[in-house]
């Protein structure tokens, strides 16, 4: 699909790009833009229609940016958010990497070539502070 589709992949800090991501940039230059890392997730996902994501916290963020995103979960314990991401229909659980996994994709890939919309969740609100509300909460009852 990527003779047809603009594709951004942002790997990560701690991805090594992959001799078939090397190839894969070098094949499809115009419509493929490899990214090590970035400052700012946040315009990355603005600039978005669709993401794929793995099921961490870059969903929350797909989520509250009201962007429509699918999850392919990196480990067991992914399974459990992207499976409520999915029943509330705020993003699409792919679950983890398996052979079923291809065919998942290129449907989307194909929904998304013949103007198939993924709705844009307006249903969660995410504000960014859990992290310093939880740490509230253990600090108050620490001894």
């Amino acid at each position: 699909f990527l003779d047809r589709l603009k594709v951004k992949i942002i790997l990560g800090p701690a991805t090594k790009r992959s001799n078939e991501i090397v190839n894969l940039e070098s094949k499809f230059r115009k419509n493929l833009i490899i990214v090590q890392k970035t400052k700012n997730m946040r315009r990355e996902i603005l600039d978005s229609k669709f993401g794929i994501c793995g099921g961490g916290i870059t969903s929350y963020e797909f989520a509250n940016l009201s962007i429509p995103f699918a999850i392919i979960c990196q480990y067991p314990h992914q399974l459990q958010t992207a499976t409520q991401w999915h029943k509330n229909k705020i993003g699409l659980n792919l679950g983890l990497p398996n052979k079923q996994l291809g065919s998942k994709l290129e449907s989307i890939f194909d929904d998304i070539l013949t103007g198939v919309t993924y709705t844009r969740s307006n249903k969660i609100k995410v504000d960014g502070l859990g992290a310093r509300r939880i740490s509230k909460i253990i600090f108050s009852e620490a001894p």
